[in-house]
């Protein structure tokens, strides 16, 4: 068998190419520049993402915080068929914590019992408070309420005694109550007071919710919303009421960022809070952002208890 020798002659192209430098170094540029634009989309989109991510989370948290304060509110003053905003401070037989400002059932010296409050300093340890804490108080039903917190009442009288209270008797004994035509309306609750304030503890800033605990004293800050650095507070009262269908009065309301707390002082029929929580995220596009809740208080509006 013969074997078959090409031969290519000196100065022929054998159809074999390569690049040269300038295209090599043309298609590197070319190269470069598409992962600079994806790397650029990349960062720019997970930057985006973490800002929709940590602006949702926010507002997630807004209206939770919403949610307690509107429910606190709503519930203020409220101790089964008693209810504060309609009752006068001669109202309470007994409080042993009457000179406590945060957990007293009457505070100041108003002649009507109030079961809203302010604070510029609501004293728990190591809270840097910013600005004023809101404070709301009701009852709720337990029945082993512990002896700092339980609470007696019918509709007409209300006793905060400071021991526990086991029977119908006690309870009655504690409002002064001697006959049994009441007995129906007479409640054992716990005391439950919340309050609100802007401020830093541990390294966090933001909007804290603190509640009464069994022993009498406030619980551990409960962290609502972060970067919260400020809390404006707008009180809403009505007056004038008309008396009767027809008698030319007009109901009319106060807005004012001035909590009332003179002798003839009333529970306000609405609070209107405004949080500012600053910037969300490090990009330039976030401002600050602001949120408002609006709480409607129970017995607070005195002209929709009239009959007309």
């Amino acid at each position: 068998m013969k074997r078959k020798i090409l031969v290519i002659p000196n100065g022929c192209d054998s159809g074999m190419k390569g690049f040269t430098i300038v295209e090599f170094l043309v298609a590197a540029l070319l190269s470069m520049i598409v992962l600079m634009a994806v790397g650029s989309s990349y960062f720019t989109s997970r930057r985006l993402n973490s800002a929709a991510s940590e602006r949702l989370s926010a507002q997630q948290d807004l209206r939770n915080a919403a949610t307690l304060i509107v429910r606190d509110a709503r519930m203020a003053g409220n101790f089964g068929c008693f209810n504060m905003a309609v009752n006068p401070s001669s109202a309470v037989v007994s409080d042993k914590t009457e000179k406590d400002p945060f957990f007293a059932l009457k505070k100041g010296n108003s002649d009507k019992l109030i079961p809203v409050a302010e604070s510029t300093d609501i004293k728990y340890p190591g809270f840097s408070q910013s600005g004023k804490a809101l404070i709301f108080q009701y009852g709720i039903d337990d029945l082993d309420a512990s002896a700092e917190t339980v609470v007696v009442s019918s509709c007409s009288a209300i006793a905060k005694p400071g021991k526990k209270i086991s029977t119908l008797g006690e309870a009655k004994n504690e409002l002064k109550i001697t006959d049994d035509k009441q007995n129906g309306n007479i409640t054992r609750q716990k005391h439950e007071v919340n309050a609100y304030a802007v401020g830093s503890i541990s390294g966090e800033e933001g909007l804290f919710r603190f509640q009464l605990k069994d022993n009498g004293q406030w619980g551990n800050p409960q962290l609502l919303v972060k970067k919260i650095n400020k809390m404006d507070i707008r009180y809403i009262y009505v007056s004038d009421c008309p008396l009767r269908e027809g008698d030319g009065k007009v109901e009319k309301f106060k807005y004012t960022d001035t909590f009332d707390i003179s002798q003839a002082a009333v529970t306000p029929a609405e609070v209107e809070i405004l949080l500012n929580s600053g910037k969300l995220a490090a990009s330039a596009d976030n401002e600050v952002y602001a949120y408002r809740i609006n709480a409607t208080i129970r017995g607070g509006n005195v002209c929709a208890n009239r009959t007309l």
